[in-house]
Parts: C-alpha cells; structure tokens; sequence
C-alpha cells in the first residue's frame, strides 16, 4: 500500500471512528482533509504532494481541526487513540 492509499484507509477509519464514537458523520473529503490537517497540512493536496520525510502526525492538530471545523470535541488521548488506530487501519469497529 503506498503513501497516498494509507492516508485515504485513515481518513476512511477516522469517518467511521467519529461515526460511531461521536455520533458525528463527515464526508470523505473532509475526512481527507482531516487527515492532512493531523499530520500538518493545510490540505489533502498539499498532503499528497510532500515527501514521506515530512510528514508528521500530531495528534494536536487533528484534535484543533475537528473542533474547529467539524465541532467534534476529542480529548489528546481519543485523537492519538484515533491517529494509532487509523495507522494500524483499525479503529476497534467489530468490538
């Protein structure tokens, strides 16, 4: 699976996460976007365009971007959890 195919399986995790943790649907591309913003893009495209080296996933900005954007309030710990998670394409849907 390359870059680009992870970073759309997390967004994919992220939108079912908030689904059914926060009872909060989001669309797919803001779910991208979401994901661009947590590792420190200012978009999907902007996040596609860089180089491996420079992406860094920082809990913090998925957690200012979703209470901002979408108005889905996470502590640290639920979007490190949700960042983890997405990364291992499992966000515990079947438990």
């Amino acid at each position: 699976m390359n870059a680009n195919e992870r970073y759309k399986s997390q967004a994919t995790a992220l939108a079912a996460f908030l689904l059914q943790h926060h009872q909060a649907s989001i669309r797919r591309n803001r779910a991208l976007h979401a994901i661009a913003a947590a590792y420190g893009f200012n978009n999907w495209n902007e996040l596609c365009a860089s180089n491996d080296s420079t992406r860094v996933a920082i809990a913090s900005n998925l957690k200012a971007y979703l209470a901002q954007v979408h108005h889905i309030q996470l502590t640290g710990d639920e979007a490190q959890r949700a960042l983890d998670e997405a990364q291992q394409g499992d966000l515990g849907l079947g438990s």
